[in-house]
């Protein structure tokens, strides 16, 4: 199974600097790397530079390690090469510039001329001096782009080339992801898409005292959802999830660490959270903040489908805010199977973020989930993927504000179009009924396809008889 998502190696090779991939292009068949495709380094760096420390942390400590290092390595490069001009006769094959003198030898003077021009080699060579030296007064310079690399062996070529390879790669990671890979896919358990959980703004649940507890059933197509929560940890007002809470949820299924098993515990940084609210967070931001991380701990939830419960499930088992720098979230059994079990969607960040509208970044994961469906029926990269889809299923996954269904298609049809007009997921639609659409899918790329049985939490062990969840017929 793949450490990197594939899609992950094809975006950063379709960014990475045109300086180093006509490098690699030029030279890869005379070296004889061991990789011979942009894909293929990108992936190599990854694997050797990288390996499991793709945290935001991480990265920077294995840049900023190899920056010191550069410097360094690139003084020695250009110390030697400055004795190798002085020391080395001209006529020795190990010259630095023994191409240039064997042109000078071999090419009549048009030829030269039409080459260099008016140009002596002496004036050639003191250029390539200063342009060394140029090189290593720039630090951004490339190892590749050294005047003598060429006289280096094809390993250490090749290091090189892997060297700026992993530069570029964080400075791309950096911009789109804040240096973190972990940040490149948006995880979701496939266990929670069926459920109206999340609303598109928030409103307040019709609640009645049941006991010690405040109860809401809100019916849906599917059947009812029962939310409750304890009088002690809530006030006599509930309201219902929304976009907010649902970031922060997915903010901690991309921070597990490797003691997630045992621990069950997943700790974010309080102003990773608080930027989800808001780009320049005040103290009235943290506060929002921390209280969507604890209403994630208040609520429980029962699906009641054909007058039996189907399933009892919470989200997080607690919340812990007393750290002034972090969050410490407990996860729920239904989180934790999932995340050790990996049944997880996972969907790109960089597209969630060109959508606007709230119900859309709710109806994202249930329609990629539709995508992949309707493409393992037709595996062909030039299938067409069509569904008719009636209001039931969105209303299995949003909880709409409204209790009018025809407005609630209305909102349903301008999020389709914000999906069409954005080219993510959705290629077009038709509403056939006022009640039905009918949606046509981008099938998935060959790409897409391999990163299905991704599995990001490959290094924190499953167990062998993963914890049950209430379930009953």
């Amino acid at each position: 199974m793949n450490r990197y998502a594939k899609q992950l190696i094809a975006e950063i090779s379709e960014h990475l600097d045109s300086e180093i991939v006509e490098f690699f292009d030029e030279t890869k068949e005379k070296y004889q790397y061991e990789v011979d495709s942009v894909n293929g380094l990108v992936e190599y760096t990854l694997e050797e530079k990288v390996g499991e420390k793709t945290g935001k942390e991480d990265l920077a400590k294995i840049c900023d390690s190899i920056k010191r290092n550069r410097r360094q390595q690139k003084a020695r490069w250009l110390k030697k090469l400055e004795s190798d001009v002085k020391t080395i006769p001209e006529t020795d094959k190990y010259y630095p510039f023994a191409l240039l003198v064997a042109q000078k030898s071999c090419l009549s003077k048009a030829q030269w001329k039409s080459i260099y021009g008016d140009k002596t080699l002496d004036e050639l060579i003191d250029g390539q001096m200063t342009l060394a030296r140029e090189w290593l007064a720039q630090p951004s310079s490339y190892l590749i782009s050294f005047p003598g690399i060429h006289n280096h062996t094809p390993n250490k070529i090749f290091d090189a080339l892997v060297s700026d390879t992993l530069l570029c790669m964080y400075q791309y990671i950096s911009d789109q992801y804040d240096g973190s890979i972990e940040n490149y896919f948006l995880p979701f358990p496939k266990d929670l898409l069926d459920f109206p959980l999340f609303a598109p703004k928030r409103v307040k649940l019709d609640v009645v005292l049941n006991g010690d507890a405040l109860v809401e059933h809100y019916d849906y197509d599917e059947g009812i959802l029962k939310t409750s929560a304890d009088l002690q940890t809530v006030n006599d007002q509930l309201s219902s999830m929304d976009q907010n809470d649902l970031k922060i949820l997915y903010a901690t299924l991309q921070k597990l660490g490797e003691d997630f098993y045992t621990t069950r515990q997943v700790r974010v940084k309080k102003r990773t959270l608080a930027l989800l609210l808001n780009n320049r967070p005040s103290q009235k931001h943290y506060n929002m903040m921390e209280e969507h991380c604890h209403k994630l701990s208040k609520y429980n939830f029962s699906v009641i489908s054909n007058g039996k419960k189907k399933i009892s499930f919470n989200l997080i088992d607690s919340v812990d805010t007393s750290n002034p720098d972090e969050v410490v979230f407990t996860y729920g059994n239904l989180l934790y199977n999932s995340v050790i079990t990996n049944e997880i969607t996972n969907i790109k960040s960089a597209s969630m973020q060109l959508l606007e509208l709230n119900l859309s970044m709710i109806l994202y994961q249930p329609l990629f989930k539709e995508r992949i469906i309707l493409s393992m029926k037709d595996t062909s990269e030039s299938a067409e993927l069509s569904a008719d889809y009636p209001y039931s299923f969105f209303s299995s996954s949003v909880r709409f504000p409204n209790q009018s269904k025809k407005k609630n298609m209305d909102l349903i049809e301008e999020s389709l179009k914000e999906f069409m007009e954005k080219k993510i997921v959705v290629k077009s639609f038709e509403r056939k009924t006022s009640m039905q659409f009918r949606i046509y899918f981008y099938p998935l790329s060959e790409d897409e396809r391999a990163d299905l049985k991704f599995n990001r939490y490959k290094n924190i062990q499953a167990p062998k008889k993963p914890e049950g969840i209430e379930n009953e017929e």
